[in-house]
């Protein structure tokens, strides 16, 4: 019975809520340019639910910036668009990288947090870095994920 219990326990703590949509883009050598936004297209799950918009982010400790700038993109099933820029911090005040790792750290953003979809049907988002270098180094690649709340 205690072995049950056991079992159960580490299933529990385990098993947390896995994305209803994630999208994953790599940069080799380690290196996004101007020139190579990710797209990302899904279709809205559900107009009734609440869902978290997720990005992460890897990077090399060897990114010679505090943050990390992002021009985001999304496109409605309309084809109304709404562009937004992102501050990323990278450094903590205490002068450490956040996020975990140690070579390479992952930083998660929420992008939003309880999102309803106003309106089913494809969505469409852009993620382009938009820092002051044409080709940003030492970011290792990002990850949009979609959780239901």
């Amino acid at each position: 019975m205690r072995y049950f219990l056991y079992v159960c326990l580490v299933l529990f703590v385990s098993c947390g809520p896995s994305p209803i949509f994630e999208q994953s883009f790599e940069f080799e050598p380690a290196v996004w340019s101007y020139d190579d936004p990710k797209s990302i297209t899904f279709s809205a799950p559900d107009t009734s639910n609440r869902y978290d918009l997720i990005l992460d982010v890897i990077h090399d400790e060897s990114y010679a910036y505090e943050n990390l700038y992002i021009q985001l993109q999304t496109v409605f099933p309309d084809a109304t668009d709404i562009t937004d820029e992102i501050s990323i911090p990278l450094l903590g005040e205490d002068g450490h990288w956040v996020g975990k790792g140690s070579d390479q750290k992952r930083i998660r953003v929420y992008l939003q947090q309880a999102l309803k979809f106003k309106e089913a049907g494809e969505h469409t988002i852009v993620l382009n870095q938009h820092s002051r270098d044409e080709a940003l180094k030492h970011i290792r690649g990002v990850s949009l994920a979609i959780y239901a709340h």
